[in-house]
């Protein structure tokens, strides 16, 4: 066992160039194996990998922010070429991620909590005590960057003192602290149910 390591560490140089040449006359040969391989265990393969970044998550994060920092240049113009190359495909994911999204806040907010509208082109996210104006100045997240935040951290229940949905139409009648006229009308007919009683 010495011995072997012995040899490695004095020749470690030449082997490693050899396997190098190896590995570029054969890569042909190397990926058909390879393939081979994947096809005849695709199960076992995939929870290996599956199993792999799931334990290794930090690591990778780590490895492709630094990835993305040391090769800034190659990796704007790798994702400016990809953009123009697939941008239906990118249009078609984002919209498809946003209405997951906005059926899981639904899920979790309910409908428009003044007039009940559930319309996801319709909603909105409201801030119940206002102030949403500030939060953006400050950089924070809004819109279905705000519900992407959420859907991450599982949807927490505290979300439902400070936040709701509701319409566009009953999120602009609200600002400046107007009452809705929704909330005015459902008001004035159960004052005049109450009255015929």
């Amino acid at each position: 066992m010495g011995y072997t390591k012995e040899y490695y560490a004095e020749h470690k140089e030449e082997i490693l160039a050899k396997n190098r040449a190896y590995r570029v006359t054969h890569r042909a040969q190397l990926k058909a194996k390879s393939k081979e391989k994947r096809d005849r265990f695709p199960d076992i393969n995939k929870e290996r990998c599956r199993n792999y970044r799931e334990m290794h998550i930090e690591e990778r994060r780590k490895a492709e922010r630094l990835y993305s920092e040391t090769h800034r240049a190659q990796k704007q113009e790798y994702d400016k070429q990809y953009r123009s190359d697939n941008d239906d495909k990118i249009v078609d994911y984002q919209a498809r991620r946003r209405d997951r999204l906005w059926k899981s806040a639904l899920a979790f907010f309910g409908p428009c909590a003044c007039c009940g509208e559930s319309r996801i082109p319709f909603l909105t996210i409201d801030h119940k005590n206002g102030g949403g104006n500030q939060l953006r100045i400050k950089g924070e997240k809004y819109g279905w960057g705000l519900l992407s935040a959420w859907n991450t951290q599982g949807w927490p229940e505290d979300l439902k003192k400070t936040y709701r949905i509701l319409c566009h139409n009953c999120n602009q009648a609200t600002r400046y602290g107007r009452t809705c006229p929704h909330e005015i009308a459902n008001a004035e007919s159960q004052a005049e149910r109450l009255s015929i009683k």
